[in-house]
């Protein structure tokens, strides 16, 4: 994970991904396994601790620029698979 923090500071954007990975399995293990067991009143000593360190999300999510990953992952084209060049010669039918 040090390597990685050192490589956002260096490479911000290009860690983006990393990091909305790391923003998505934060906020579902939250709903899943933190939260059921939070409502019901069954969380244990170790959920509870785990549950904190996972918690320190909000700091990635204040950190994150959502409007460049929205326009940027969502919103724009997606790139072909293949090259258009090498599609045409690799079609049987020219």
């Amino acid at each position: 994970m040090s390597v990685l923090a050192l490589a956002g500071l260096r490479y911000p954007v290009r860690m983006l991904p990393i990091l909305l990975f790391e923003v998505a399995w934060k906020l579902l293990w939250l709903g899943v396994v933190a939260l059921p067991q939070w409502l019901h009143h069954t969380m244990d000593q170790a959920t509870r601790d785990l549950t904190t360190e996972v918690l320190w999300v909000v700091v990635i999510l204040a950190a994150v620029p959502w409007r460049y990953a929205y326009t940027q992952y969502l919103t724009r084209p997606a790139e072909p698979w293949r090259s258009p060049s090498v599609t045409e010669a690799s079609s049987p039918h020219r």
